[in-house]
């Protein structure tokens, strides 16, 4: 029965999706001249903008609880005892 079901789950996986076209559609290619018309220039910001780096140091984080996660409440507990941990519920 676990072999049925697997194999009903692959097939249907496999032969489930119609494959991207290669190349622009039919539609698309009539819908060329579109692209880019509603492109404009903009003035770069005024202030200093800064990424930072993996590694560089941060105030904290922010977590969003969606459920309740064994892992994800033991993720809090040790970033907490360092650092700030915001959570947003």
């Amino acid at each position: 029965m676990k072999f049925l079901t697997t194999l009903l789950i692959v097939f249907s996986i496999a032969f489930g999706q119609e494959p991207l076209p290669r190349g622009l559609t039919a539609e698309e290619k009539t819908r060329l001249r579109e692209i880019g018309i509603n492109r404009t220039i903009t003035d770069p910001p005024d202030s200093i903008m800064y990424a930072p780096a993996e590694f560089d140091s941060v105030a904290g984080m922010i977590f969003a609880w969606e459920a309740y996660y064994d892992l994800l409440t033991d993720l809090i507990k040790e970033v907490a005892e360092d650092d700030t941990a915001w959570v947003v519920v």
